[in-house]
């Protein structure tokens, strides 16, 4: 999911976020960044580690008309599931419908423990 972030130019990206605590240790919940790739195409990786809570996320696209978003998340219903050569697939990357823009702010409800690449037109 982050290969469309290699050879791309990384955009300025201003995250406000909540703290995730566990066993004592405190993170953001949520990390994300910005790129251009060579073909003018913006992508938004994102980032859930609060392995409980769904997080819902506004942002704020400056200097571009967003026509059109596409989603991949990556999630699984366990925290534990992995994948393993006798079972490659059990945690794949799938269709993310849940960003939606309406006039320009970008919203969506990122789920507890998932990553998503959102592809802005």
């Amino acid at each position: 999911m982050y290969k469309v972030l290699q050879d791309a130019t990384l955009l300025p990206l201003t995250l406000e976020s909540q703290n995730y605590t566990m066993g004592g240790e405190k993170v953001k919940s949520i990390s994300a960044s910005a790129s251009k790739d060579k073909n003018g195409k913006i992508h938004i990786t994102i980032a859930n580690v609060d392995h409980l809570n769904n997080i819902n996320l506004n942002c704020e696209i400056r200097g571009l008309k967003i026509n059109k978003v596409n989603g991949r998340i990556l999630t699984s219903s366990k925290l534990t599931n992995h994948n393993t050569f006798e079972q490659p697939n059990n945690v794949i990357p799938i269709e993310f419908k849940g960003a939606k823009i309406k006039d320009n702010p970008l919203s969506m409800d990122l789920p507890a423990k998932s990553i998503v690449l959102l592809t802005l037109d």
